[in-house]
């Protein structure tokens, strides 16, 4: 059954989350995380941030900061503004991408195999163009198009103006895979009626100690993004957990893991 976890920022909204996997026993089907301010994080959201970030770096080789990046590269985009960023960004990540991984979920989205041979597209950035253009002269049509149905180029040329989906799973490169494949799976954009975006993730598989905050943050921040660029407002962000794990292990075990929850 799914469960769902509504509040205004996203730190409140994952450590309800979190806490009620661990009253379920670690795993559950089908979280829902609405998230009405995803932006804002309060001084008491930072301690939160920080504390769960020293358990990472602790137990694991990851940081709260390496998480929400591989999502969106938000100091690479403060460095060098859109659409500069993409590029800085993609040299960066095709000198640092180790042999046998798949990249990050912000590659996928900013360069994509186009159906001619030899070229690529930007998936993002033709969705911060036509939510740009939906907001200022395009149609208001309340329709939406799914995943595997088509290729993100074939997606984001069709004339809708309200939906636009950024699919980050690529069946051309992970459908023979069994491991090493993205847990996120979709993005859904939606032009909402007052002149603002919203934003929807579907994972396939969501650890929430190791990865879910990081993760939240950085649909914050690519939601952000897509809205400034295409002159809306922030609306609501709302993650879909198919598969959600409470993987104490990354806090230290069960015993420190499930003192640090019980502490935030």
């Amino acid at each position: 059954m799914a469960k769902i976890f509504a509040a205004d920022r996203i730190v409140p909204t994952w450590l309800a989350a979190a806490r009620g996997l661990s009253a379920a026993g670690g795993v559950g089907q089908n979280w829902v995380l609405e998230i009405s301010d995803p932006a804002s994080l309060t001084a008491e959201d930072r301690t939160t941030i920080d504390r769960v970030d020293g358990a990472l770096r602790v137990s694991t080789e990851t940081s709260i900061k390496t998480v929400a990046a591989t999502i969106f590269p938000q100091s690479v985009y403060r460095r060098h503004g859109r659409p500069a960023f993409y590029e800085a960004y993609l040299q960066i990540i095709r000198r640092a991408k180790k042999k046998g991984t798949w990249g990050t979920y912000a590659w996928r989205m900013i360069e994509r195999r186009a159906a001619d041979p030899g070229r690529t597209i930007n998936p993002l950035d033709q969705l911060v163009e036509k939510l740009k253009r939906a907001s200022t002269v395009g149609h208001r049509y309340k329709s939406n198009y799914e995943l595997a149905t088509t290729s993100p180029a074939d997606d984001l040329d069709l004339p809708v103006d309200v939906a636009a989906e950024l699919p980050t799973y690529d069946a051309s490169r992970d459908g023979a895979c069994v491991a090493n494949i993205p847990c996120l799976s979709h993005l859904s954009f939606k032009l909402g009626d007052a002149d603002d975006v919203h934003l929807t993730a579907i994972y396939r598989s969501h650890y929430y100690c190791q990865r879910a905050l990081g993760n939240l943050i950085g649909l914050g921040q690519l939601l952000s993004f897509v809205a400034g660029e295409a002159e809306l407002g922030i609306g609501t962000l709302t993650c879909v957990s198919t598969h959600a794990v409470l993987d104490l292990k990354a806090w230290g075990g069960t015993v420190s893991g499930r003192s640090l929850l019980q502490s935030l």
